[in-house]
């Protein structure tokens, strides 16, 4: 289960369009969505993984078998919206912390770091309120 789980995590950063994987370590990640006009938090990456995490095994069996019939690609339902009560308490105290952590910050920033500091908190607040207002089934 936990073998099987770990793979469909790391399909979730391998399905991305772009090739921004500088690092080396697939991470679900949270970015200002391009397909919308106004700026919109593109929270799918993390409510997937939220999702994944939640699964029983049986749920874990299917999702990848999916995939595996998609070359690959995990169903972009999983991405939608929290699939649980859970999976949603999951990420309000993940994105929740992270803004604690963000608005806490180190004193004495300016520039670049602080702008950069300031948008990655205006991000979390925006899908923590996206987040807080999706339908759990």
């Amino acid at each position: 289960g936990s073998e099987l789980r770990a793979t469909l995590l790391r399909l979730v950063a391998l399905n991305r369009d772009d090739d921004d994987e500088a690092s080396g370590l697939p991470a679900a990640r949270l970015s200002w969505s391009s397909t919308s006009l106004a700026p919109q938090a593109d929270c799918a990456e993390l409510v997937m993984a939220a999702n994944i995490l939640d699964l029983d095994e049986t749920a874990l069996r299917r999702t990848a078998a999916s995939a595996a019939a998609a070359d690959g690609v995990l169903p972009a339902s999983l991405g939608e919206r929290p699939a649980s009560a859970a999976a949603r308490a999951r990420l309000l105290e993940l994105l929740g912390a992270w803004q604690q952590e963000l608005a806490a910050g180190p004193r004495g920033l300016h520039g670049p770091l602080r702008a950069y500091r300031e948008e990655c908190l205006d991000l979390a607040r925006d899908a923590e309120r996206r987040i807080a207002a999706a339908r759990v089934p």
